[in-house]
């Protein structure tokens, strides 16, 4: 297992916010990042790339997996 990430954050702007900013919650956010970061930069680069794409003449279109969904039969109530 890799070493957590050491979280900081300056002071909050009312006193009554710093059980918000514990250092339970900071060790919560550097655990999220340490475990998560890799993910979230893959993604990050997919995003980019579907961008270019889209930028150089590519077309948005669904997914065929959801085929029956959009062609289906169905209705939402009229809103109130």
């Amino acid at each position: 297992m890799s070493a957590a990430l050491n979280v900081t954050a300056d002071p909050p702007p009312d006193e009554s916010l710093a059980d918000i900013l514990s250092s339970d919650a900071l060790a919560f956010v550097g655990e999220l990042h340490r475990r998560f970061e890799p993910r979230r930069q893959e993604l990050l680069a997919a995003r980019r790339d579907r961008d270019a794409e889209l930028r150089a003449g590519g077309a948005l279109d669904f997914l065929p997996e959801t085929r029956e969904v959009r062609e289906g039969d169905w209705r939402v109530p009229e809103p109130p």
